[in-house]
């Protein structure tokens, strides 16, 4: 096998597919989101972690949101706390994670909650409590 060189570049393409849903009370902050994320532009460079992994992204659109009380099959992350059965299908692989609910102004953490998740993005099966209906068909928790 061929030693790299020094700095030498390595080209490697990911492809992840994640998305993120965006809820906020301020229409005018939501406003000015929607319009960068449609063009383009970023505060901070979007990374995969490091920065040489950095990463693409694109608007989708709006969706209507109905509140759910319970469900059966869950397209997102869940809080752990919405959880009153999961279901451990064979083929999934799932994880359990502290993730950072609510930050200060100073990126100080205000609160951590545990999530679960499918680490390949697919779908949960279960019973969920107090979810988002987003379609016909695709169920989220927002937290």
């Amino acid at each position: 096998m061929p030693r790299l060189e020094e700095n030498e570049d390595l080209n490697k393409i990911f492809s992840i597919t994640n998305k993120f849903y965006v809820n906020m009370e301020n229409q005018e902050l939501f406003d000015r989101l929607i319009n960068s994320v449609q063009k383009k532009e970023s505060y901070y460079t979007l990374s995969l972690g490091l920065a040489n992994l950095l990463a693409n992204f694109r608007y989708v659109g709006l969706y209507d949101a109905k509140h759910v009380e319970e469900a059966t099959e869950l397209h997102s992350i869940v809080l752990a706390e919405n959880i009153k059965e999961l279901e451990v299908e064979e083929g999934k692989q799932y994880s359990k994670e502290k993730l950072p609910m609510d930050m200060n102004s100073n990126k100080e953490v205000l609160a951590y909650k545990d999530v679960v998740m499918e680490v390949q993005g697919k779908s949960l099966r279960g019973v969920f409590r107090d979810l988002v209906l987003l379609n016909e068909n695709n169920i989220i928790c927002i937290y």
